[in-house]
């Protein structure tokens, strides 16, 4: 589950902050489906990347499974949390789907041999 409560964020750090999102509150369930869609500079990749840990909010909380957000665990959260970019070539590192699914396995300390032995993607 994940689960936001107060969610505030602002890239400008000025006298008056212009707020890129105020006062979020929602919550996901397990096996939830949700998609955000909104106006360009609605905040929609702002959310995404506190959702991922990539940037902190300046108020409020993201709870996944009960264990809030923070630099100390950011790690745990990005193996539960899966981005796609809407701009397909912002997200491939590789010449095709199949490297860049290796890509990310790589990453998660999976071994070549066990990933061909699994017949999942080589």
């Amino acid at each position: 589950m994940i689960e936001v409560k107060d969610l505030s964020f602002t890239y400008e750090e000025t006298q008056k902050p212009i707020y890129t999102l105020k006062n979020v509150s929602f919550s996901i369930a397990d096996h939830e489906w949700v998609s955000i869609i909104g106006h360009n500079g609605s905040g929609k990749s702002a959310l995404a990347k506190l959702l991922f840990g990539l940037i902190i909010p300046q108020k409020g909380e993201i709870k996944i499974d009960g264990i809030e957000i923070n630099e100390a665990n950011e790690e745990l959260f990005r193996k539960k949390i899966g981005i796609v970019f809407q701009n397909a070539d912002n997200q491939f590192v590789g010449f095709n789907v199949r490297y860049d699914i290796a890509f990310g396995l790589e990453n998660h300390q999976i071994e070549r041999e066990r990933m061909i032995e699994s017949k999942s993607i080589i």
